[in-house]
């Protein structure tokens, strides 16, 4: 479930321009139509989706694909997968599988919106964990700087959960629809200067919010769902860098490293710490997370 989250961050990421210096500094691709598609991987040593542990043990892997489709200048409509695959289940190492599909519009030069609708599913025997609506609303300041910086890149998501939940409530079938808000940046910066293979630090600060979406089972008064708003706070140091040495026509490649400092909220931490319902969880309310990954844009 933690892996949920990272679709809708990957759905953001194209809404917003950090990326865009990536794209400028790796070579020109053979495709100049209306479709493209990503595919990549990412390893992490650990799983929260929006604060709430998955898994912190073993082997973690999460492939995923998205392919747009640009209707008009200013509209594109994507869908895609995303996965994530863990060798510390009891059962099948294939935890969750998400699908998603939805639609951007850009508003202007800088102001884009974003409605997309995403299945959050758990192939290894969990079932269905939600589906939710989400709608993104993303600003490129770039144009508020000076030369050298792409800005703070700002941007808000709402996911309405339709059906299920991600917290203990929706696990145990007792517990409210919720509400997700987040608010966050991601401003980033050219490290390395090299005309074929510059590294760019991005520095994302995420805040996760909820109404009746972190529910956990209060220690006070056993079977009673408590609601804390906080969910969790996350801040990244994140390199990337273009494989330039890929030939152009097999698509643009990029490997990207970071560390992920994670600060829990009061629900998030107890369900960190209910060991043996969801995975593995110290308990504490601050973790460090470490991520690898590869991707490819055609």
């Amino acid at each position: 479930m933690t892996a949920r989250i990272m679709c809708m961050c990957a759905i953001l990421a194209a809404l917003v321009s950090p990326a865009m210096a990536q794209e400028e500094a790796a070579p020109a691709g053979p495709n100049t139509g209306a479709v493209s598609f990503t595919l990549g991987v990412d390893f992490t040593t650990a799983y929260f989706y929006r604060g709430i542990i998955q898994e912190n043990q073993g082997l973690i892997m999460q492939p995923y694909a998205d392919a747009t489709f640009q209707l008009t200048d200013a509209l594109s409509v994507y869908l895609g997968t995303w996965n994530s695959i863990q060798d510390n289940l009891a059962g099948s190492d294939w935890y969750e599988s998400d699908f998603f599909v939805g639609a951007s519009y850009s508003l202007s030069e800088c102001l884009s919106v974003d409605l997309s609708y995403i299945w959050l599913y758990g192939p290894s025997g969990g079932g269905e964990f939600t589906q939710e609506i989400n709608i993104g609303v993303a600003y490129d300041d770039s144009g508020l700087w000076g030369d050298g910086f792409d800005g703070l890149q700002p941007y808000v998501l709402v996911g309405i959960e339709t059906s299920g939940g991600s917290d203990m409530g929706g696990l145990h079938g007792s517990g409210s629809k919720g509400t997700y808000l987040e608010l966050g940046v991601a401003p980033s910066f050219t490290v390395v200067e090299s005309a074929s293979s510059p590294i760019t630090l991005t520095i994302p600060v995420t805040v996760g919010l909820g109404w009746d979406y972190y529910e956990a089972f209060s220690d006070a008064t056993p079977g009673v769902l408590e609601d804390d708003t906080f969910g969790y706070l996350d801040i990244g140091l994140d390199f990337s860098m273009p494989l330039s040495f890929v030939p152009a026509q097999f698509g643009s490649w990029e490997a990207a490293a970071g560390v992920h400092f994670l600060l829990l909220g009061d629900s998030t931490e107890t369900i960190s710490g209910n060991q043996g319902t969801w995975g593995v969880g110290s308990g504490d309310d601050f973790e460090v997370i470490g991520t690898f990954g590869i991707s490819m844009s055609y």
